[in-house]
């Protein structure tokens, strides 16, 4: 079990963590979907859930696979195909699995009549997304004819109901092309940002970026801001799903007090990479934010690592389990207890801290801030970055196991 826990969180998730700081006022939505600017789906209403889902394929050379893991627990409430030409190809038709799927154009980017075209079609009455591993297997669009007029590939986004109280769910979905060397609008990308209700306590959203023409070799950056705080992040858009094509996944840490989270996408090199930045084409983003949970119960490293509290312990997880079973391996051949015991700080502490959230998250004595998903993406995205994440991380999972422990 904990493998497959471990199994969902993609490993090249981000977290993304921002200070207090005063709530923005609601800001205007898009309408439609469009060009040179993202908006909300015209004509397709997104279900209600409790999270998004996503995973993608380059489609340079066909077929690609899509490789999506859904909770097994979850009921797939709607799922949405995309796919995306470089050059000013119309082919609106697609197969998945073997079934032939027409889509609607919702935007070009670029110079008109535009460099870049994305497609949708919402694919839910098909049944080919389901609880647990799916393999989608896509190809049928026109061959390339050159390196200018290509297929750079294709993702689905699916919103998943796994109970309880319903999160705030958001699509954006166009075309927004950027190029640095072009003149404006097509020079960057145009923000989107995604409004929602504040409350007292800290949460996690969830933020999927789907993004044609991105290689490894050229940089890129993207902007995530939530209040006063703006956190860049560098060259990921590097043909992580196969060539030309990204599904970019980010954890974004939403203060207490906190009304928006502003994302926006840049053809430019500001941390030093070197190279020419690279174009890109922003085809859509799945926001989704949770209400919040109870919370405010947390029990220590040190409460969890006596032998006496053992029998506390939650189901899956025992002293013996081992710790990369379940996090990314940040401590080799080391168990969860092992690494309750560890001393020092940095990513000792880290460790520590994370251990003893999963056993509060998953314990169902304990009300804790987050979901046991929420602490394992939170550490592993912590670990793959630099030291300031790592100890913010550690600061807010202190935090919350300092709360005041109610078992025994």
């Amino acid at each position: 079990m904990q493998r497959a826990m471990k199994s969902l969180r993609p490993k090249q998730r981000l977290l993304v963590i921002a200070s207090l700081s005063v709530g923005l006022a609601p800001a205007a939505r898009l309408l439609a979907d469009g060009s040179e600017t993202l908006g909300a789906p015209l004509g397709l209403d997104i279900a209600p859930g409790t999270g998004v889902a996503a995973a993608g394929t380059g489609l340079v050379t066909q077929p690609g696979t899509i490789l999506l893991e859904v909770p097994a627990a979850a009921t797939v409430r709607q799922a949405i195909l995309y796919w995306q030409h470089r050059g000013t190809s119309l082919d609106d038709t697609i197969v998945v699995n073997g079934t032939e799927i027409r889509g609607a154009v919702i935007g070009q980017g670029g110079f008109p009549p535009g460099p870049s075209t994305s497609f949708r079609a919402d694919i839910t009455r098909l049944g080919l997304v389901q609880p647990g591993s799916n393999a989608l297997k896509v190809e049928g669009l026109a061959p390339p004819v050159d390196e200018e007029h290509r297929n750079d590939g294709a993702a689905v986004v699916a919103i998943l109901d796994e109970g309880g109280d319903a999160a705030d769910l958001q699509v954006r979905d166009g075309n927004d092309f950027a190029f640095h060397r072009l003149a404006p609008p097509y020079d960057t990308t145009v923000p989107q940002t995604f409004n929602f209700e504040a409350v007292a306590g800290d949460r996690v959203a969830e933020l999927f970026l789907l993004v044609g023409d991105g290689t490894a070799d050229r940089p890129d950056e993207i902007e995530v801001r939530v209040g006063d705080t703006v956190r860049l992040l560098s060259n990921e858009a590097r043909s992580r799903d196969g060539a030309q094509w990204d599904t970019i996944a980010l954890d974004v840490l939403v203060p207490a007090g906190e009304t928006a989270v502003t994302v926006q996408l840049f053809s430019r090199d500001t941390t030093g990479m070197g190279g020419s930045p690279e174009s890109l084409s922003w085809v859509a983003a799945a926001f989704s934010l949770s209400r919040p949970r109870q919370g405010g119960e947390g029990c220590t490293p040190g409460y969890w690592k006596q032998p006496h509290h053992f029998d506390s312990w939650p189901a899956p997880y025992t002293p013996r389990t081992p710790f990369s079973d379940v996090f990314d391996d940040a401590f080799p051949r080391k168990t969860l207890l092992q690494v309750l015991k560890l001393r020092g700080g940095k990513l000792n502490a880290l460790g520590r801290h994370a251990v003893a959230a999963l056993l509060n998250a998953a314990s169902g004595g304990v009300s804790y801030d987050l979901s046991p998903d929420q602490v394992i993406s939170l550490f592993n995205a912590a670990f793959h970055g630099s030291k300031a994440e790592r100890e913010r991380a550690k600061n807010l999972l202190e935090r919350f196991n300092s709360q005041g422990c109610p078992l025994n």
